[in-house]
């Protein structure tokens, strides 16, 4: 049954919730995940649950290849392991979904990236790309009073932001200026 279900995004984030990993780091990103009782069952957090799983067991095959050569040949452990299904279920439901699905992976809150200035406005701020089809709001009260007449703020420039905010379902973006980029 399990390998009928290998290339089902939501069975693979079902199978992250209970797997123990021996990576900590991506251990904690699904606990976190998942606590958010508001987000748990919303696609995005069940694709980045299946990406990070996905991805701890490609490693966790690499790792074992040497192993198990030992006892098996190497096409038995290959097509034993063979979890290509998977990562086709992944790439489709992320290009189905565009590049917001799991740009929260990629950008987690408070974490500082470069963008490029794409909409300036007197009424909301600058309207910042942080990478294609992907932007956000940079609110003028995170902005100096005068930044419709610095050069800084034009169309086209770059800058660096934090990120505060992230929804990939709605497609919102907050951001500040980073402190060095002022």
């Amino acid at each position: 049954m399990h390998l009928e279900l290998i290339g089902n995004v939501t069975y693979l984030a079902a199978v992250a919730e209970d797997t123990v990993f021996d990576d900590e780091v991506c251990a904690k990103r699904i606990a976190t995940r998942i606590s958010d009782f508001k987000k748990q069952y919303e696609l995005p957090t069940a694709l980045s649950n299946a990406v990070d799983l996905v991805g701890y067991l490609n490693m966790v095959r690499e790792n074992n290849t040497s192993i198990t050569a030992s006892y098996l040949n190497s096409s038995s452990y290959a097509d034993l392991t063979d979890i290509t299904a998977a990562d086709r279920a992944i790439t489709k439901l992320r290009q189905k979904s565009g590049p917001w699905i799991d740009a929260s992976l990629r950008f987690p809150i408070d974490s500082t990236c470069n963008g490029i200035i794409i909409k300036r406005s007197d009424r909301f701020g600058l309207l910042v790309e942080i990478e294609k089809d992907v932007a956000g709001i940079l609110h003028k009260s995170k902005l100096p009073l005068d930044y419709l007449s610095d050069d800084l703020f034009l169309v086209g420039k770059s800058i660096v932001v934090k990120i505060l905010y992230f929804d990939p379902i709605n497609m919102k973006l907050h951001l500040e200026c980073a402190q060095n980029s002022l």
